[in-house]
């Protein structure tokens, strides 16, 4: 009879032990015993900063397990960094045997230790199962050592260098310091310089002699430009520069810029190594479309763009009669042209999936819908619903139009305001479909990634479909910015920060992928790193309405720092638009200035435009809570009360539709705290906490914690000091900082109480 099998899985180990430690022990057992002890809490408290945890300890040996290899890796790089004693450290990947009591044993386990004992005091060696897996400056900056032997087993494995400078290869600069970086150094250090040149890229954007070489398998596709006569189509050559820019995105080993930034660059009369400056890369492509009748000249030239000379070039003659067979095949031609001269590989599956056999009209709508999707607007993301509803009817065997299509219903249901059972089943419906026709197309694995983050809020299981397909498509944005908001909702900072740079170094000229990287350095109170990624924005978005977001963040960390003048002058003279980015920093101000009469006045505008305009958002809601809390500071108790049963009447039909939302929870909290409904408050602040914990999203989980201590607040209850404290200590979309907590009138009646001057009395 044979026992049940235990249970196996893959796992990133980190092996480590101390350095010296029989010869520190004869030398002093009793003070090495303490070393060791010591360092044990200085290691699970790395390891469960990059979402790991030591599963096994043995004298001065410890064994951690990661989900993530790059997690591990930040993490063995942090640990060679700045473990006293130095420690020596070994990372693997591999196939482990689960012990019921969590312990981890088999290869995977004996390889991460006999790495570790071939690793220098202070370093740490990286098996190729951990360097294949990982991307980004980290996996850039790994040095081979070649292959080894590892004691007491047969395999030689290919091993790569992260530690200080010794044989394992060149050193890895550590703890880069900047002016106020203090609640970042860890995570600075764990980066390394690769990440700090992106940052320092992105400030110094507007300065093309500070700037650092971009890698020479790095290029811009251009849109092709349209020369034709007449009533040629003026996006021909837009489609065509985006099936290339879909090719080679999906090439390993090359940096390709999103379509979405190089297309800034059309119809601007601008030298090619301007351009190539401007979005960090070595070469670029150009061409241009030229069309008189059924017959179309195609031609296209990759520059370099150091020396502004042409690397290659060629034309394609056609006859156009079928502009989407034309342009697809004219782009693989370029395509592989392009991957010669730059030595990377196209894969043939995406080849195949190039040329989507349909319909002219359901192609026409589904690009339509495309450039609409891509806006982010919510009118925009409904009208290609519509459109991509029009293409799977005129061709039901369309799967990329249908994946699409399940990737808009999935985004509205996750933002906010149609999170309702029918549009979950609409997206279920539309990914169905996609999976049945085209499984393993990249944009409909895409959707389905997106699916589990966006509806089924399952990020890990997002986390793990996002990242298999950024080894297929390396080069999309899309999937670095989901994995950075997803590691980011599981409070893996540091990784979270990683996926972001990337993305923006893909996608530089997308508005809100660099206000996301922003919005992260705000949440974890790098608010000098912040600012000056928006210094550097506002230098490519120098004038309204493009910039007006990076302003609204920019007065908003001023306000959390007490810097409530200089927030005053990035307003001054704006108009916001009832949904739009600076209603909410201009209500801070007034609250925090405590001059509530002129927004009170503004507001009351901007809710008379929503209400003629009819929006079906929530915008109505948000203003009536502001105005709610204005006009209550300005002493008019009446109208506050008619602004928070206003928002409670809108509130009590979304709840309805939506019970089990936490938005919709916390929302009712404030309308009822407004009207001092202590119960209602309190119970809807305490549903909203429930229905989104921290231990399931530490970003928005943080956002439903602080409205349930400024309810506590507000309504006098002491048990908002304990929880203030928490929050001030955590990442949180709007962090809590002493300046805050000075000045906001949320917090009034808890001034009295030495605990909470205690808070108040650190910091900016």
């Amino acid at each position: 009879m044979t026992g049940t099998a235990q249970p196996r899985k893959l796992a990133t180990i980190v092996a480590l032990d101390v350095a010296g430690y029989s010869a520190r022990t004869e030398a002093d057992e009793t003070k090495t015993t303490a070393e060791v002890a010591a360092l044990r809490t200085v290691i699970e408290a790395i390891a469960a900063r990059h979402g790991g945890r030591v599963f096994n300890t043995a004298g001065d040996g410890f064994m951690l397990e990661f989900a993530s290899s790059l997690a591990a890796v930040e993490a063995a790089l942090e640990l060679a960094d700045t473990c006293e004693p130095k420690v020596r450290v070994g990372v693997h990947l591999g196939d482990v045997v689960v012990q019921p009591n969590g312990d981890l044993l088999g290869h995977g386990v004996n390889v991460a230790a006999r790495l570790m004992a071939k690793s220098d005091p202070g370093g740490a060696l990286v098996s190729g199962a951990v360097r294949q897996s990982i991307r980004g400056p980290i996996a850039d900056s790994l040095t081979s050592r070649g292959h080894i032997h590892l004691d007491k087993m047969a395999d030689t494995v290919e091993a790569f260098a992260i530690g200080t400078g010794t044989a394992f290869g060149p050193a890895i600069p550590r703890r880069v310091t900047l002016p106020n970086f203090a609640q970042n150094r860890t995570l600075i250090a764990a980066l390394g310089v690769a990440a700090f040149v992106v940052i320092a890229t992105l400030v110094t954007l507007s300065s093309r002699t500070n700037a650092p070489a971009p890698n020479d398998k790095s290029i811009a596709i251009l849109p092709f430009e349209n020369r034709s006569q007449g009533q040629a189509d003026p996006e021909y050559g837009d489609w065509l520069s985006e099936l290339v820019n879909g090719l080679l995105g999906k090439a390993s080993g090359l940096k390709v810029i999103a379509h979405t930034s190089a297309s800034a660059f059309k119809g601007k009369a601008m030298q090619v190594p301007d351009i190539a400056h401007q979005l960090g890369v070595a070469v670029v492509l150009e061409g241009s479309v030229r069309s008189v009748g059924q017959d179309v000249s195609i031609r296209a030239g990759l520059v370099d763009a150091a020396t502004n000379t042409q690397l290659w070039s060629d034309s394609y003659e056609r006859k156009n009669d079928n502009a989407l067979a034309v342009q697809s095949e004219v782009a693989g031609k370029i395509a592989d042209s392009v991957a010669h001269a730059l030595k990377v590989t196209l894969a043939q599956s995406e080849r195949q999936a190039l040329t989507p056999v349909t319909k002219p009209e359901a192609f026409e709508a589904y690009l339509a819908a495309l450039k609409l999707y891509r806006t982010s607007a919510e009118a925009n993301v409904r009208n290609a619903q519509h459109l991509l509803t029009k293409a799977v009817g005129l061709d039901a065997n369309f799967a990329a139009a249908w994946a699409l299509l399940a990737r808009v219903h999935s985004f509205l249901y996750f933002n906010r305001t149609d999170a309702t059972e029918g549009r979950r089943a609409a997206a279920e419906q539309a990914l169905g479909t996609a999976l049945r026709l085209k499984p393993d197309l990249a944009e409909v694995m895409l959707a389905d990634a997106y699916f589990e983050y966006w509806v089924k809020r399952d990020y890990e299981g997002a986390r793990q479909r996002f990242e298999k397909l950024s080894t297929k498509w390396p080069s999309n944005a899309d999937v670095l910015t989901a994995l950075a908001s997803i590691t980011r909702r599981q409070g893996r900072w540091g990784e979270s920060k990683t996926y972001f740079e990337r993305a923006v170094t893909i996608d530089p000229l997308h508005a809100g992928r660099r206000l996301a990287a922003v919005n992260l350095l705000f949440a974890t109170r790098d608010f000098d790193g912040a600012l000056g990624q928006l210094d550097a924005a506002l230098v490519n978005w120098p004038g309204a309405p493009e910039n007006v977001p990076f302003v609204a963040k920019k007065a908003l960390i001023h306000q959390t720092q007490n810097r409530l003048d200089e927030a005053a002058k990035l307003l001054e003279g704006l108009t916001p638009e009832p949904d739009g980015e600076l209603v909410e920093p201009l209500v801070v101000q007034a609250m925090l200035r405590r001059q509530p009469e002129n927004a009170i006045g503004l507001l009351q505008t901007l809710l008379k435009q929503d209400q003629a305009q009819g929006s079906d958002g929530r915008t109505s809601i948000d203003l009536n809570l502001y105005l709610g809390n204005l006009r209550r500071l300005a002493g008019d108790a009446s109208g506050a009360n008619r602004h928070d049963r206003e928002a409670l009447d809108e509130l009590k039909v979304e709840l309805a539709k939506q019970q089990d939302s936490a938005d919709i929870h916390s929302y009712l909290a404030q309308a009822y705290c407004g009207l001092g409904d202590r119960a209602n408050a309190t119970k809807h602040a305490a549903l909203a906490v429930k229905a989104v914990p921290l231990t399931k999203d530490a970003l928005s989980g943080a956002y439903y914690l602080d409205v349930q201590a400024r309810v506590w607040a507000r309504l006098g209850d002491r048990n908002a000091i304990p929880a203030i404290e928490a929050l001030m200590k955590i990442p949180s979309p709007m962090p809590l900082t002493p300046a805050l907590l000075r000045l906001d009138p949320d917090f009034d009646k808890l001034r009295t109480d030495a605990r909470f001057k205690a808070l108040q009395s650190g910091g900016p």
